[in-house]
């Protein structure tokens, strides 16, 4: 199945600190994640639901004070 390009596509914001919120939306089986500052212009992460289901289990409880070393 070919990935779609998000035209159209329905984007919800996701509150963030900053201005440069994440916004995801959803089409055909995909999830397109983009940055809500650079809108249709910029680029786009396009993952399959599976995909996707993954992602989210893997930050599930994830905390900043993991990224040190």
């Amino acid at each position: 199945m070919k990935r779609p390009t998000f035209q159209g596509a329905v984007w919800k914001t996701i509150p963030c600190n900053g201005g440069q919120c994440p916004q995801i939306a959803y089409q055909d089986g995909y999830v397109g994640v983009r940055n809500s500052e650079d809108g249709d212009d910029g680029p786009l992460v396009v993952f399959s639901a599976d995909e996707w289901d993954g992602f989210v289990v893997g930050i599930s409880g994830f905390t900043s004070d993991k990224l040190e070393s």
